[in-house]
């Protein structure tokens, strides 16, 4: 069973150029990556797709510069060396205003205290607890408008129908929120039967 963190974000000001980003529950990929940042020297494969996907473009000036992904890897590359580039914990902070309040959970003692390291601040809260539970646990927030982003490591072909009954479920718990949800498109179409479940359940038909 792969180790699961999440992130929640609530608003507490009023509404904002950001606002339909204002809160944000999350279920990280992978409990390494879920530090708020990432090395270059982690991996090969991770640090080859870094510099030939998002830090390329930052270098190329093809990301706006005031664009959050752009100040986010300006921000960790300051605060941690050149070595790093931001993971979405990180990037959701840089999106937050100073009435803000994100939530981080992350069950792995190491990757707990990793990630209490990486994210400082008076409007971050970080648990020791498993993402589906947590985010679950603390909605509905107030106030209710909010985003969740989903996307954890499918490491388990179960995974893609459990996320299907975790975002139905949350829906009926939180229905104001909007659910974004990650996942690979491979060649085995494993996503299919997820997302015939989504969209099944919001009664649209088959996708």
């Amino acid at each position: 069973m792969p180790r699961r963190c999440s992130q929640a974000w609530s608003p507490r000001g009023p509404p904002h150029a950001s606002s339909a980003k204002a809160e944000t529950a999350q279920l990280s990929r992978n409990p390494c990556r879920s530090r708020g940042l990432r090395s270059l020297l982690r991996g090969v494969r991770e640090a080859g797709e870094a510099k030939a996907g998002v830090l390329k473009l930052v270098a190329d000036g093809a990301i706006p510069a005031d664009q959050p992904l752009a100040e986010a890897t300006r921000m960790t590359e300051r605060r941690f060396g050149a070595g790093f580039y931001p993971g979405s914990p990180l990037i959701a902070a840089q999106l937050l205003r100073s009435t803000d309040v994100i939530h981080l959970m992350e069950m792995h003692p190491a990757e707990h205290k990793a990630l209490k390291r990486a994210m400082r601040g008076h409007n971050v809260h970080i648990h020791q607890r498993d993402g589906y539970e947590g985010v679950l646990a603390i909605s509905p927030p107030t106030p209710r408008r909010g985003l969740v982003l989903i996307d954890p490591s499918y490491e388990i072909k179960t995974e893609y129908l459990r996320v299907a009954d975790f975002v139905i479920g949350l829906h009926e718990k939180w229905p104001q929120a909007t659910v974004m949800v990650w996942y690979p498109i491979l060649k085995a179409g494993l996503h299919e039967a997820m997302a015939a479940r989504l969209v099944g359940s919001a009664g649209y038909g088959a996708p």
